[in-house]
C-alpha cells in the first residue's frame, strides 16, 4: 500500500497528507435553487417521492407532485430540531425550518463525505 507523504500544514494541525488541504466548511458549501415547499397537508401517506422535513422522523410523508423535487444528493439540516438528514434519492422538501446544504466543491468535498463529517464533528456537539 502506498503512503501518501506529510507535509506541513502551517497551523496547529500539524502535518497533512501531501496534496490536501485546510479550509473552512464555509467554503466547500455551494447554493441550492430553492424549489416550492410541500406544506404539510399537502403530505400524502403514499406517492412517488418522499418527503423530508425537519422532523426526527427520515420521511414525513409523499407526494407525486413532481415540479418540486430535487433530484441531486443533499443534506437535510432541521434549523430548529437540529436534525440532519443525507438524501441520494429524488424527494421533496418542507421549506419551513429546513437548510439545503450541498458542496460546492464534490472533488475536494463529495455530499456524503461532508454529511459524516459535520454530523460527527459539529452538530452531534450543539
Amino acid at each position: 500500500m502506498k503512503k501518501n507523504r506529510l507535509v506541513d500544514s502551517d497551523n496547529e494541525y500539524g502535518k497533512i497528507p501531501e496534496g490536501w488541504e485546510m479550509t473552512t466548511i464555509e467554503s466547500l458549501l455551494g447554493k441550492v435553487k430553492r424549489l416550492k415547499k410541500i406544506q404539510t397537508t399537502e403530505y400524502c401517506v403514499e406517492g412517488n417521492f418522499p418527503v423530508i422535513d425537519q422532523g426526527k422522523g427520515f420521511i414525513a410523508g409523499y407526494t407525486n407532485d413532481e415540479t418540486i423535487v430535487y433530484k441531486e444528493d443533499l443534506i437535510v439540516f432541521g434549523d430548529h430540531t437540529r436534525c440532519f438528514k443525507y438524501a441520494n434519492f429524488p424527494f421533496a422538501c418542507r421549506a419551513n425550518g429546513t437548510q439545503l446544504l450541498i458542496t460546492g466543491k464534490p472533488e475536494k468535498m463529495p455530499e456524503i463525505l461532508l454529511f459524516f463529517y459535520c454530523k460527527e464533528c459539529w452538530f452531534e456537539k450543539l
